[in-house]
Order: C-alpha cells, then sequence, then structure tokens
C-alpha cells in the first residue's frame, strides 16, 4: 500500500512491481540471499520503502519511496542513511548501485561514479530514423524548456505542482 502512494508509482508507474512474476523473482532471490529491503515506519506507519538485489557483483537500488505527507521530514534520506549503515556493517556486498541518472542522494552518498551506455541498434528503415530524429529532437526542446524555466525562476515551482498533482 506504501508503495501505491507515492510519487515514483503514480509519475512513473515506479512502485514495487505487485504481479506474481516479481514475488517468485523477489522470493527466489531472498532464497539465495541476494535481496535486501527495508522499510521506514514513523508512529506505527510506514513511510519509506527500499528493495534492492544482488546481482553481478552489485547491490541493485531497484525499487524505493516514501510517503509524500512526511516529505519534510526526509524519510528516503533517513532510510538510506540507514540502509547504507546496514550494508557496511553486514559486509557482504562490496558496490551498491544506485542505477542511472541524477538524483541528490546519488551525489551525497556514492563514492564514485561509472561511466555507462545502453547501445539499440536498428535497422535504418525511414520509421527508425524519423524516431531517432524526434527522440534526438525532443529531448532537445525539453532541455531547452527546463533551461528557460530555470532561468525564470520557475523550475522548482513547476516541480513542486507536479509532485503535488501526483500526490492529490
Amino acid at each position: 500500500p506504501l508503495s501505491r502512494r507515492t510519487y515514483q508509482h503514480k509519475l512513473f508507474d515506479g512502485g514495487l512491481p505487485e504481479d506474481d512474476a516479481f514475488r517468485q523473482r523477489m522470493l527466489d532471490a531472498a532464497s539465495r540471499d541476494d535481496v535486501r529491503a527495508y522499510m521506514l515506519w514513523l508512529n506505527g506507519q510506514p513511510v519509506a520503502y527500499a528493495y534492492m538485489e544482488h546481482e553481478q557483483g552489485f547491490l541493485e537500488w531497484a525499487y524505493m519511496g516514501h510517503d509524500h505527507e512526511h516529505a519534510n521530514l526526509s524519510p528516503g534520506t533517513v532510510l538510506l542513511t540507514l540502509a547504507i549503515e546496514a550494508l557496511q556493517q553486514e559486509g557482504r556486498f562490496q558496490w551498491l548501485d544506485f542505477g542511472s541518472g541524477e538524483g541528490q542522494h546519488k551525489s551525497v552518498f556514492s563514492s564514485q561514479t561509472l561511466p555507462v551506455a545502453d547501445v539499440l541498434l536498428l535497422p535504418p528503415t525511414l520509421r527508425n530514423r524519423t524516431l531517432v530524429w524526434l527522440h534526438r529532437h525532443l529531448t532537445w526542446a525539453f532541455g531547452l524548456l527546463r533551461r528557460a524555466t530555470q532561468a525564470m525562476g520557475l523550475h522548482s515551482r513547476l516541480k513542486r505542482w507536479v509532485r503535488q498533482k501526483a500526490s492529490g
């Protein structure tokens, strides 16, 4: 239920999967001691969760979220701090992979970064060339929009508005 209330779930469909295939994968990983999951509670209610799986030498930060009602308490940051402390005390995993992309938690908690590339080979059809062209230009346009809203001082207000819409 907590996962369904997070903005990760509402905006990105990035909450914990609820299907049987995920449950089975989770149970299989747990039987090999290749999963770590954490929940932060406040006054008897869950306010943040994190789920990680061990794969190819890395403990991958797969799913995380927090109850937006308690965002002012930074429950995700508190949980991450406690999880890292527990993982260090355990000493089993050498690497914690936060995944690709940006995030404040990555700049605060990471000790190094590794270059990563996703390579997609497409046949040179007109359809594929058009899709690649659209992707490139939409990415450029959204970057321009982000820079413009930042320059006008609107970027943080827009982000706040999106989060409010997602939590309401």
